[in-house]
């Protein structure tokens, strides 16, 4: 078998799309196994904010009091880490052992739902399924693909399989699994990596983990729904690996409620925002403000900042409308040239009713698809 590191883009976040802002609705275009197996934990909980609490406490609510007099009225409003949410999380993904050298059983067909709680048809949703294989332990790969610091370098290849809506199915075996470009691959080429029995496997799995993951659509890198790990053991009795609705477990919290908002002038939609000044994203990781590739503004005319962070992978879903665009090269981008995801038109500005929130994306080359940067924009 022949893995091609050219399509390791894929990495999730993940994972956790968030069908969260950004990411999209997985049904518009378009992540394992029994009670029994291990399960691989990260945990973020020693950098959550001094501030962090219960969301369901009004207490935690930051009443607007930010100063219009500071009001932007010309040239560019700056953000910068002070302006920023954060966004801190655990990740729990199961890990089995199954036997090696063996044509493995691959099963999704018991999914109702993905990582992000979105109902899901395993027969018409799921339309590729890849297997891939990575140079760390489960516990390192659940924790960079949680704080979104995967390596390439790390990824020793991978595989596809892709059901189609003429030849649906929910199933296969390794062995009809296929290079990513369809090519079939010989009995040979797949236990070089899937017999850890040989004498020359270079693959320990104590040092080595595969990935199995289902995903709507056929673009590897995009919309990710379930994914699940796996190890080989020659003596292991199981030869089935299934990705289900427990497969990932995902905890998070987010501080919407406590950021202070910015200032802008009501009804201004012809305002220049940079992001030059970041120099932190929301997950901690370094904020290289040229790979932002997408802004978007939600506005949300009934519900509280404590109710966003309640609902948090909903918030694309739940805003009465939200404005979006690329980011076609720089560090900033004119409000003006957004425009509505249902209608089409121009973002015409902010007005003083309900919570405007300001999302900047990283949607190349970044694993985890939450929003790398949130502002609370107040209309004034």
């Amino acid at each position: 078998m022949t893995f091609d590191k050219r399509t390791c883009l894929f990495f999730l976040w993940i994972m956790w799309s968030l069908a969260v802002l950004g990411c999209g609705d997985p049904d518009d275009d378009g992540l394992l196994g029994p009670d029994q197996g291990d399960t691989a934990s990260t945990d973020d909980s020693d950098s959550v904010s001094d501030n962090d609490s219960d969301s369901d406490s009004d207490s935690v609510y930051v009443e607007i009091t930010a100063s219009c007099d500071d009001v932007v009225t010309d040239g560019t409003l700056m953000l910068t880490d002070e302006t920023n949410y954060t966004f801190d999380s655990t990740i729990n993904v199961q890990d089995v052992t199954v036997k090696s050298a063996a044509d493995l059983t691959f099963d999704w067909g018991s999914l109702s739902q993905d990582l992000y709680g979105k109902s899901i048809d395993p027969a018409l949703d799921i339309n590729m399924v890849l297997v891939a294989l990575w140079g760390m332990t489960s516990t390192e790969l659940a924790e960079n693909l949680r704080n979104d610091n995967l390596p390439l370098s790390v990824n020793k290849g991978v595989i596809v399989s892709k059901p189609t809506a003429e030849a649906p199915y929910t199933s296969q075996n390794l062995f009809n699994f296929t290079s990513p470009d369809g090519s079939a691959m010989t009995h040979e080429d797949i236990m070089r990596y899937f017999d850890t029995t040989a004498a020359d496997y270079g693959y320990p799995q104590d040092s080595h983990t595969f990935m199995l993951v289902g995903a709507s659509g056929t673009t590897i890198g995009q919309n990710s729904r379930m994914f699940g790990f796996f190890h080989l053991d020659p003596n292991a009795p199981d030869t089935s690996v299934a990705l289900t609705d427990d497969s990932v477990v995902l905890d998070f919290s987010t501080n919407l409620a406590q950021i202070m908002p910015v200032p802008v002038p009501s009804g201004t939609g012809a305002l220049n925002v940079s992001w030059e000044y970041i120099t932190r994203n929301a997950l901690g990781n370094e904020f290289v403000p040229t790979q932002i590739t997408e802004v978007m503004i939600g506005h949300y005319s009934n519900l509280t900042r404590p109710q966003l962070d309640e609902q948090f992978l909903n918030l694309r879903e739940i805003a009465d409308s939200t404005w979006s665009g690329e980011v076609p090269s720089g560090i900033s981008i004119d409000l003006s040239t957004l425009t509505n995801d249902a209608t089409g038109g121009a973002f015409t500005g902010v007005d003083n009713t309900g919570v405007w929130l300001l999302a900047l994306f990283c949607t190349k080359n970044c694993s985890n698809p939450a929003p790398w940067s949130i502002t609370i924009l107040q209309g004034c």
